[in-house]
């Protein structure tokens, strides 16, 4: 299953790009890992089965070089500047606003409810509830980033992140039991 290159950048670089914003919470450094997402697929050209396939490679790549950026003797012995939220006016991509109005999986609450496109008070609750989420345990965060915002099954995480079923709904009641508990602050 090979598919144009612009079209796989057009398909998967805002999921990349909000993915990598998620683990490093830096707008130029999700910019770079998705771009070397990117290389590495041109590297490695890797063949799909079908289309989930190719969506949980992307998704595990990026969550493989964020995690390596994250351990980075650079990034362990510098010091960045002020925590950046995802860019407004980068185009597309630090937006999360671009994401679209409705959750990519109808059963599933929509997380990201800053589409602009509702009041100022759900635009702020949005804001309110992602900047909660990424104060997650990586592996809390990581399943609700895909449940909700990416809108897999709990059986297609298990299979991204290798791990048995039970576990990622271990850590999906543990990340929504932390998040209520932030909520209720």
């Amino acid at each position: 299953m090979e598919r144009d290159f612009e079209e796989l950048v057009k398909t998967y670089g805002k999921t990349i790009y909000r993915c990598a914003w998620s683990y490093c919470r830096s707008n130029a450094d999700a910019e770079d890992i998705t771009q070397q997402v990117f290389l590495y697929y041109l590297q490695k050209k890797p063949v799909f089965h079908d289309e989930q396939h190719e969506r949980a490679w992307f998704l595990r790549v990026t969550m493989n070089l964020s995690k390596n950026h994250l351990n980075s003797w650079w990034n362990r012995h510098t010091e960045g500047f002020a925590e950046e939220k995802p860019d407004e006016n980068s185009g597309d991509r630090g937006k999360r606003a671009s994401v679209g109005n409705a959750s990519p999986n109808p059963g599933h609450k929509d997380l990201n409810r800053s589409s602009g496109t509702g009041s100022p008070e759900e635009v702020a609750e949005g804001m309110e509830l992602w900047e909660l989420v990424c104060k997650l345990p990586e592996n809390y965060r990581n399943v609700i980033f895909l449940y909700y915002m990416e809108g897999y099954s709990v059986k297609e995480i298990s299979r991204i992140l290798g791990q048995k079923g039970a576990t990622v709904r271990t850590w999906m009641a543990r990340a929504r039991h932390m998040l209520k508990k932030m909520l209720e602050e």
